[in-house]
């Protein structure tokens, strides 16, 4: 398993440099911190934050009793995210404002405390979280492009190596990257071992060693799993080049460092996930979404001329994503607000086969169960009906038997639902072509008499 981010409390300096890929921001929960580069020193207290870019060398060095958390991005997280975000750099500077520091600490804060307490809800708010830490930070921190980092001086193996690290899972060679950058095999593995100091396979297979190390700490995937998920042909083959680098078998190096669970993981240095909760509630106060900055502010003049043209009519749909959120009194609200405004009358839903296959399948305890299964589907239906509202659904994959016979039963509800009432507009969105659309055309012109549908 990848991760897209990882989210550590760290009590003990490294002995080592190493290179990260990706992106890391932190901060000095308690005591003192030496944060080390290529070439300076950062010495920060309790509070300071640290910033530390895609493929920059750093070293932490905590002073006694110190304390550091920090948030690392793998970089295909942030390709997802970003674009040409191997020339992103972030730094900060005294042009950044108390104001956001705080808000950015704030953030990370929250981030670190949720992913101690590990309830319910945690995994949801802490992916809300790291959204937000994202965006302030693509808001209010300083940053800067460009290709000429320490450890590269050409933009073409700036390039390979940005693949390999957003491709090391698959089968790579030196000829399809040297096709990819137009140089020949030769001239490419000259320029990267000139300006790495190693060549093309031993960059790849340490890429790939590093990650495998994430998932032997982090996850209970078997060894086979984690070799070919990381892009090695064989178990064999990943073991071999694993003790090369590491001086051990995956074997040994999972069974030095046993699997940390993220309940777990920051008590791992003798501090209890109180003390640190108590330690973070220190940096935690309530917030905005977002703080604007005055300068952010844009202002634009516009300026209207009379017409006598008429406005063409406003004819969109509105999304509610599952059909539940109908029965949400704020959405109610607001379509009903569409509608009397701006004539807005069609709501778009996602398919909602899939939970009634779910019901359909699932053991029944006693028979009032099987009418429950349309009981907020039918209040969802009346609501639309209530209003004039016509209903748009996005269906996704309707290539099974299952998906077949619960849209037969959805529609014959539907059609017996409404059939005392008003007809329902009813529309089907489909994205891809299956024969199994011809049956469900069937149906649809079965039940036609007792619901208007349309088949989009």
């Amino acid at each position: 398993m990848q991760r897209d981010y990882l989210i550590r409390v760290e009590t003990e300096s490294m002995s080592d440099f190493k290179r990260l890929n990706g992106l890391m921001i932190g901060f000095v929960i308690k005591g003192e911190a030496h944060i080390y580069d290529e070439h300076n020193m950062m010495q920060c207290n309790s509070g300071d934050i640290f910033i530390i870019n895609h493929r920059d060398l750093y070293r932490f060095q905590l002073q006694q009793d110190g304390i550091i958390c920090y948030i690392q991005f793998q970089m295909k997280y942030l390709a997802d995210k970003f674009d040409d975000v191997h020339c992103l750099y972030f730094h900060l500077t005294d042009a950044t404002t108390t104001k956001n520091i705080h808000q950015l600490r704030n953030i990370m804060a929250r981030l670190v405390s949720t992913h101690i307490r590990h309830n319910e809800l945690s995994k949801l708010t802490e992916q809300q979280l790291v959204i937000q830490l994202l965006m302030h930070m693509i808001h209010y921190v300083p940053r800067t492009y460009h290709s000429n980092q320490s450890i590269l001086n050409d933009d073409k193996v700036n390039q390979v190596c940005d693949y390999i690290e957003l491709h090391f899972h698959e089968d790579l060679s030196l000829s399809e990257l040297s096709e990819y950058v137009g140089w020949s095999e030769s001239h490419l593995s000259k320029k990267f071992a000139e300006s790495l100091g190693v060549g093309f396979q031993h960059f790849l297979n340490t890429t790939r060693i590093e990650h495998a190390k994430l998932d032997l700490t982090y996850t209970d995937e078997t060894i086979t799993d984690i070799a070919l998920q990381n892009g090695f042909s064989s178990a064999a083959s990943f073991a071999r080049t694993f003790k090369h680098f590491t001086h051990q078998t995956p074997k040994q190096y999972r069974g030095d460092r046993p699997a940390i669970t993220e309940n777990q993981q920051s008590a791992q240095h003798n501090y209890h996930d109180r003390e640190l909760i108590l330690l973070l509630n220190d940096y935690i106060e309530e917030m905005n979404h977002f703080i604007e900055d005055i300068e952010k502010v844009n202002y634009k003049e516009i300026t209207f001329q009379p017409t006598n043209h008429q406005l063409n009519q406003f004819n969109h749909i509105i999304q509610v994503g599952y059909l539940r959120n109908l029965l949400n009194t704020q959405y109610q609200s607001q379509l009903l607000t569409c509608h009397h405004d701006f004539q807005v009358n069609e709501v778009l839903a996602y398919d909602v086969m899939p939970y009634i296959m779910k019901k359909l399948n699932a053991p029944f305890t006693y028979d009032a169960e099987i009418s429950n299964i349309f009981y907020d589907i039918d209040l969802c239906l009346d609501f639309l009906l209530d209003h004039n509202f016509s209903l748009t659904m996005h269906l996704d994959q309707y290539d099974s038997r299952d998906y077949i016979d619960a849209f037969k039963v959805f529609i014959h509800h539907v059609a017996l639902h409404v059939s005392h009432r008003k007809d329902l507009k009813f529309n089907l969105y489909v994205t891809t072509l299956h024969t199994s659309l011809i049956e469900m055309m069937i149906i649809l012109k079965h039940y036609s008499l007792m619901v208007a549908c349309t088949f989009t």
